[in-house]
């Protein structure tokens, strides 16, 4: 699938915010350090309607972006809470 001229221009926009040291991931809000280590996260998963657009794409590690997989950002934000509650990492 090749990709679309807007989405290579922001991944590069990304790819330079890494490189300068400030890039976070949108899902665990730690830095981006690897370029190979990020991908364009759907704020609204395309499987759900979201659109394939710059207004609803966010920097995320990619471990995290694959985790995170058609759940919503507040469903994953759930999820991630129960998770630490469930093994007693609860803040």
């Amino acid at each position: 699938m090749l990709e679309s001229a807007s989405k290579k221009k922001w991944k590069n926009l990304y790819r330079e915010q890494i490189r300068m040291g400030i890039c976070y991931c949108y899902l665990c809000e730690k830095p981006i350090t690897d370029q190979n280590d990020f991908s364009l996260e759907h704020v609204i998963p395309v499987s759900r309607n979201g659109l394939n657009t710059p207004g609803n794409w966010r920097p995320a590690h990619k471990a995290c972006n694959n985790d995170k997989g058609a759940l919503t950002y507040d469903e994953y934000r759930l999820y991630r809470q129960l998770l630490a509650k469930k093994h007693g990492k609860v803040k």
